[in-house]
This record gives C-alpha cells, sequence and structure tokens, in this order.
C-alpha cells in the first residue's frame, strides 16, 4: 500500500485511463460521499456465485454487479423477455491496480502488484493530455432512436391495476419500471457521458464502469448496502418530488412517508435475515439533488454471517420490489413484460469483510452503439396514474437531457 500520493481529482486521473480494455471509477459527486475508488489492469472475472464466494477468501475487493435477474435464481421465479442488453446476473472483477481518493482528508492510497510503483508518474502524460477533453463528447448525437416496453397511457394502465389488487388485498407496494432502449447514430464516448451525468445529476454512488464494449454510467442516489466492521447499514429511497417544487412539500407527504415506511419494514426484515440488533436511526430525511428530492431512511443491523450472506439475504433492494416482496415482484415481471437486466441490482465492491453497493438506478447501459435505461416508482393505494407517471419522467429527466431526448 502507497500512501501520502499528491491529489488528483478523480474523474481527472481516470481521464488519463479511459482508453483502458476495462476500468472501474466508484465516484463520490456529491458531500454525502467521502471516497472514491478507481481500479484498472484486469487480472480476473468472476460469473458465478461459487467462484465469487471463492475469490472472496484472497482478501481483495473485487468490484461489479449483481443483477436483477439473480433473483430469480434465489427465489425461482419466472422471468420475462430478455432485456435489450443482456449481462451476466453476477459479475465482478479483480484488478492489478486499486486508487483509493479520500475527499476528505485529500489523501490518496495504491494498492496493486508492486506497491512500490508511484502510479502518479506513470500516468502524468496521459492525464495532461486528456484533461482538456474531459468532459467533451468524443461524438455527438444529434439525435437517437428510442424505444419503451410501453407507452405513457399503458404505463398509467398497469399503475392503475395495481392500485386495484392493493385494494383487493393482494399486496400494499409495487415497484412498477419502465424500459426505453435504443441506439445511437454513433458509437459515443461512454466516459464523455459518465462526465456530463456526473455534472447534470451529481449522487454519492455515481459510477463508470467499462468491460469490453460494455459501459455502465450511473449517478445512482441510493445505497443498498454497505458493511464496515461488523454493522450493515442500509439506506432505502421511498418518495420523489421534482427540485422545483419546495423539499417542504416531499417532507409532508403522508403519501410518501407511508410509501417509505413500508420499505423500510421490509429492509428491516432482510436484515433480519442474517443480522442481530437491526434498528432504523433515522427515518423520513429530504435529500436535495439538482433534479428532484428524495425521502430516505436509514436501517442498521450487525451481520452475524459474512458481507456476501447478507447482501443475498437482502437481494434485491425493497425499495426495488415492493411489499410483501414476492408477491411485488411476479406482479411486476407480469405487468413489465421484459427483464429488468442489470436495473434494480446491486453495484460497487466487495471483500471479505466489507462492502458498498448502490441501487442500479439512474443508469444507462451501453453496448456498441445500443442502449437501454429505466425507471419507474412505489405504488401504494395512495397512488395515482398520472402523478406516477410524472415521477418517472422527474427520474429519467437527466438522462434523457444526456442523450438530447427532448420528448417521448
Amino acid at each position: 500500500m502507497t500512501s501520502n500520493l499528491h491529489w488528483v481529482d478523480p474523474l481527472l486521473y481516470a481521464a488519463g485511463l479511459k482508453d483502458e480494455e476495462n476500468l472501474v471509477l466508484l465516484y463520490s459527486g456529491t458531500s454525502a460521499g467521502q471516497r472514491s475508488i478507481l481500479a484498472w489492469d484486469l487480472q480476473e472475472k468472476i460469473t458465478d456465485l461459487d467462484s465469487l464466494k471463492d475469490a472472496l477468501g484472497h482478501g481483495e475487493k473485487l468490484f461489479g454487479w449483481v443483477g436483477y435477474g439473480l433473483r430469480n435464481k434465489l427465489e425461482r421465479l419466472d422471468s420475462g423477455e430478455p432485456s435489450a442488453i443482456e449481462l451476466e446476473d453476477v459479475f465482478f472483477a479483480r484488478f492489478k491496480n486499486v486508487l483509493v481518493f479520500d475527499h476528505v482528508t485529500k489523501a490518496m492510497s495504491y494498492s496493486g502488484i508492486d506497491p512500490n510503483i508511484q502510479p502518479l508518474e506513470k500516468l502524468d502524460s496521459r492525464i495532461t493530455r486528456r484533461a482538456s477533453a474531459m468532459s467533451q463528447r468524443e461524438s455527438e448525437n444529434d439525435e437517437v432512436i428510442l424505444k419503451s416496453s410501453m407507452t405513457d397511457a399503458e404505463y398509467e394502465q398497469k399503475v392503475q391495476y395495481i392500485i386495484d389488487e392493493i385494494a383487493a388485498g393482494k399486496l400494499y407496494q409495487a415497484n412498477l419500471t419502465r424500459k426505453f432502449s435504443g441506439e445511437f447514430e454513433n458509437e459515443p464516448g461512454s466516459f464523455a457521458l459518465f462526465c456530463e451525468l456526473a455534472k447534470k445529476s451529481p449522487a454519492p454512488y455515481s459510477a463508470f464502469m467499462k468491460f469490453g464494449d460494455v459501459s455502465i454510467v450511473s449517478s445512482s442516489p441510493e445505497k443498498f448496502l454497505s458493511i464496515a466492521d461488523g454493522v450493515a447499514v442500509t439506506k432505502p429511497i421511498k418518495g420523489t418530488m421534482p427540485s422545483s417544487r419546495p423539499a417542504s412539500d416531499l417532507a409532508n407527504s403522508e403519501k410518501d412517508k407511508a410509501e417509505n415506511l413500508m420499505i423500510v419494514d421490509l429492509m428491516r426484515n432482510d436484515l433480519s435475515k442474517t443480522c442481530a440488533n437491526v434498528q432504523t436511526p433515522e427515518l423520513f430525511k429530504v435529500t436535495t439533488y439538482p433534479a428532484y428530492h428524495h425521502l430516505h431512511s436509514t436501517v442498521t443491523g450487525e451481520i452475524k454471517g459474512t458481507p456476501l450472506d447478507t447482501v443475498l439475504g437482502c437481494f434485491p433492494a425493497g425499495s426495488m420490489t415492493g411489499a410483501p416482496k414476492i408477491a411485488a415482484i411476479n406482479l411486476c415481471n407480469k405487468l413489465e413484460g421484459v427483464e429488468r437486466g442489470l436495473y434494480s441490482g446491486a453495484l460497487g465492491w466487495i471483500d471479505a469483510d466489507s462492502c458498498d453497493f448502490s441501487v442500479v438506478i439512474r443508469t444507462l447501459i451501453i453496448r456498441g452503439k445500443q442502449f437501454e435505461f429505466q425507471a419507474g416508482g412505489g405504488i401504494t393505494s395512495g397512488s395515482v396514474p398520472a402523478n406516477e407517471l410524472a415521477e418517472m419522467y422527474t427520474k429519467c429527466k437527466p438522462i434523457m437531457e444526456l442523450l438530447n431526448i427532448k420528448a417521448f
């Protein structure tokens, strides 16, 4: 481990490496985030749970994701039509070089195959060369061909169907989502898109991952699960309003607080499978971002097994399913008709003792010229279909602006 390196902004540093075939940047883009992590020079790929469990025994950080489709294997549920961009349900990578950026102390630490290597010396020229162009797109896309898994009218109809199912006592809440997909005119510079999204929609769990021809461009505001010193923390988000409205409107919304509380109860139940002393130290906190306000709560527990045990015990995040969890998943599977893919899964890093994962929302997935993104919201007995449609578009807005989509 090499510490006390000269501070360089993580985005600037990553710009010097963006031509790497495989690259991960977990970027804390707001004051709520305290550190960023950059990893490059791929050493090993892991694409199944058994191999992941074995690899965690080495003690190194593994970077990657758990796709929403893993819930089919964990719960033996039916699958929908394949997503436009199909990715592995379990994908993690070990890298030869890892840099950790502490935004509070402005310190950097490096771990890699040779701790005596000073990585900044190796990258100085590339950092300088890339700096001025870092946030510029490498190929402008004036127009994209956009498709959706359902129309606005169909989305509202499905919202009403869920409301009717809730009234019939079938469930309490379901998180209905809608997928958008399409093609760029030209293959985009995915890291430049990430820099633009990080500026347009800063978030504590921004992430850029590139593996071959696949890029993940994420500005997630939601923590799925972090574990450190034996304590698990989850911060489910439920309740969203555009930032053009006063934050107090969200803080005082009984409908949004009820929606949030149901998911808090669900996450408490999920954590109790693998944790002791489950508590809720924070309830109904409003956080404001440039495009929207979010309502989130915090649930904690002391883990009794491994971090992976707790991740799998809570997966997928209750904020992306509804309650009861299996009933909500089954209903949303039927109504959505297409697999969510990586969306609604978890993205981040894990090692033998700790982890930090975001919920995969506000995320653009790119393969070559293809892209897809997805959005939705929790439907309760107090939902109004037209309002739910508007909330879904509020969540889509930063990515639609990024892609120059004026309307759909």
